[in-house]
């Protein structure tokens, strides 16, 4: 005669009572990570935004003609604006994710911009005026995106950085 041992293995309420523990301490973490997300979404737009000014950059190499970064700081949105035979040929705009908003760019030569539409002409051999778009969210972060004026490269960084004194030129 066989006997078997209940040494063996778990029992069904010992299983149970193990899930719920770890349902419980994922709730938690999930309830706590709330407050990334803000951070998150204003990396994103930041990342967008960068994505779409080398996209300019590239367009304008690629079609020989000068293309528009059209920035609208009362709208939130931006977008790209295509010149064919001189005549505007406008991309879909894009918006901002929820709780981020332009703070202000900051231009060569000019005061920063708090309000209205902003545009930048990209030429076909790469050359943009100097300028520097701040992003916030709700918490109060703050990211700026670069654009080298010779280059045409887009730097993100944290934090609100200032233009420099040869770049005001």
């Amino acid at each position: 005669m066989y006997r078997f041992s209940r040494t063996n293995g778990f029992s069904l309420i010992e299983l149970l009572v193990v899930l719920v523990i770890v349902g419980s301490i994922m709730t938690l973490v999930t309830v706590n990570m709330e407050f990334l997300v803000p951070s998150s979404r204003l990396n994103a737009a930041a990342s967008a935004l960068a994505s779409t000014v080398v996209l300019a950059h590239s367009r304008a190499a690629l079609s020989g003609s000068d293309v528009i970064v059209s920035y609208d700081l009362n709208q939130q949105i931006y977008q790209i604006i295509l010149l064919k035979d001189g005549k505007p040929d406008p991309m879909t705009a894009r918006e901002f994710p929820t709780g981020v908003k332009y703070l202000d760019i900051e231009v060569a030569g000019e005061n920063k911009k708090t309000q209205g539409i902003f545009q930048v002409y990209i030429s076909p051999i790469g050359v943009v005026r100097a300028h520097i778009v701040h992003l916030k969210n709700t918490d109060g972060q703050i990211m700026s995106i670069e654009i080298n004026p010779l280059s045409g490269d887009v730097d993100v960084s944290d934090g609100y950085q200032e233009m420099n004194f040869i770049e005001k030129l």
